[in-house]
């Protein structure tokens, strides 16, 4: 973003100087802050109500299923109408689907079924306010700001996550209906956000219409697999969500084992959010330091080096510590993979590829705690070393093929 000086030249505005990013992500902010303290709040309520454990993952198997069936819809969406509109209209409707459970628990009147419809239509919302607040970040930033920009997104998630099931478990002491309608509150908030800003947000260039939904639907996977680079590249990334996604639940299980108390897990988990907002912060420089390419690699190589310990590491400090490692060497990773998609990818495609992307990646990452679990119960104190055997194979592959360490450097259309 720039503006008009005196002298009627352009002048570069930093990210913290830019209104309407400044906006945007405090919206954003707020989003992820409530999603996290709904996290815990779902799970208690159906614990306390069914008193089963099987229904209390019931919530998470839905929301992640409902997730993926609105991301498969959802790109399309999120490119042939009004970004800004279409994310406030989401936002606005996971804040009243929030606020009706808020009112049946007040009244005693929840039951499962509910539960888990609200949490459905909190996943299937929350598939297309990814995409659509990434691009509208990417049409509010400069280019090269983008970096920083997806830095500071990660950052926040981080924080979010660092305190937002902590502050829900609080609330939920106070009253089973508080975190929820707290919940709806942080939503309303990023309305808020969505709606007071300034800048012009183009709408995506007008496209001829396509024989059928499906087909449009299906144009970010063709955009995708018509680039093998992208290809290959977004199946290193799905191999590394697949460790990194069952980092949580190995520290959480490996940390009962060896006696920790509900309380002392929760420390532990959260010292993994804690180096998720320090690899946040510290991303940009070393990025800029090291370049895009060895960043990368550097942090890609660390989590390698890490992932086995959690195996063989006994103590919730202990464990917690190397979880917070392993969050502070994949954030550069993050970051230069998240601000690379948004630069090769055609603005009205974002919503589509973006989508598709999400839905490809983190397919084969949501077997990454069923996988930790398995092979913590079938092989003990290895589990580590062979959750990280796909993860070594695929960084191996990075580091030796130039093509692709040459994606980690930039690309082109």
């Amino acid at each position: 973003m720039s503006v008009e000086r005196e002298d009627g030249r352009k002048a570069l505005v930093p990210l913290r100087a830019n209104r309407d990013y400044v906006v945007l992500r405090g919206g954003q902010f707020a989003s992820q802050l409530g999603r996290e303290m709904s996290f815990l709040a779902y799970p208690l309520l159906v614990l306390g109500l069914t008193r089963s454990p099987l229904a209390a993952g019931l919530v998470g198997t839905v929301r992640m299923g409902a997730s993926y069936a609105g991301g498969a819809v959802g790109g399309p969406l999120v490119d042939r109408f009004d970004r800004r509109r279409l994310v406030i209209a989401c936002e606005a409707g996971r804040a009243g689907a929030l606020v009706l459970l808020g009112i049946a628990v007040l009244t005693g009147r929840e039951d499962l079924g509910l539960i888990l419809a609200v949490a459905g239509v909190g996943g299937a919302l929350g598939a297309l306010v990814g995409p659509g607040s990434s691009a509208l970040v990417a049409q509010v930033v400069r280019p090269d700001q983008l970096d920083a920009a997806v830095a500071h997104n990660e950052a926040g998630a981080g924080m979010a996550g660092l305190v937002g099931p902590g502050v829900g478990g609080l609330l939920f002491g106070f009253g089973q209906a508080i975190p929820f309608l707290a919940n709806a509150i942080t939503y309303l908030c990023s309305v808020a956000g969505l709606v007071s800003l300034r800048a012009r947000v183009p709408r995506p260039e007008e496209r001829e219409p396509v024989d059928s939904w499906h087909q449009e639907a299906l144009a970010g996977l063709r955009w995708i697999t018509a680039r093998r680079q992208v290809l290959v590249f977004l199946a290193v990334v799905s191999v590394l969500n697949l460790t990194t996604m069952g980092l949580d639940v190995l520290v959480l299980l490996r940390a009962r084992e060896g006696g920790a108390s509900s309380f002392e897990v929760g420390i532990a988990i959260a010292l993994g959010g804690g180096g998720a907002v320090i690899g946040s912060l510290t991303a940009p420089w070393v990025i800029r330091r090291l370049g895009r390419p060895m960043a990368a690699l550097l942090g890609l190589w660390t989590l390698v080096a890490l992932v086995p310990l959690l195996g063989v590491v006994s103590g919730f400090v202990g464990l917690g510590l190397l979880f917070g490692g392993c969050a502070i060497a994949v954030l550069p990773v993050n970051v230069v993979v998240g601000a690379w998609l948004l630069r090769v990818v055609p603005d009205e495609l974002r919503g589509r590829v973006l989508t598709a992307v999400s839905l490809v990646a983190t397919g084969l990452g949501a077997l990454g705690p069923a996988l930790a679990a398995g092979l913590l119960v079938a092989v003990g104190r290895l589990s580590g070393l062979l959750l990280d055997l796909p993860l070594l194979v695929a960084v191996a592959a990075v580091t030796i093929a130039p093509s692709l360490r040459a994606v980690l450097g930039g690309g082109d259309r």
